[in-house]
């Protein structure tokens, strides 16, 4: 499961810091004996 992690400088109007952690879980569907489908969401806070 890959983990992104960004640190943000001079955020919005106040110029404030923003930590953020992206959590992207990785899913392998089989469609068929020969195909996969790979599904990717991105969950991150608001």
């Amino acid at each position: 499961m890959p983990i992104q992690s960004n640190w943000d400088f001079a955020f919005g109007p106040a110029n404030a810091m923003r930590y953020t952690v992206n959590v992207q879980p990785v899913i392998p569907v089989s469609i068929t004996q020969d195909w996969n489908l790979i599904v990717r969401a991105i969950l991150f806070p608001k």
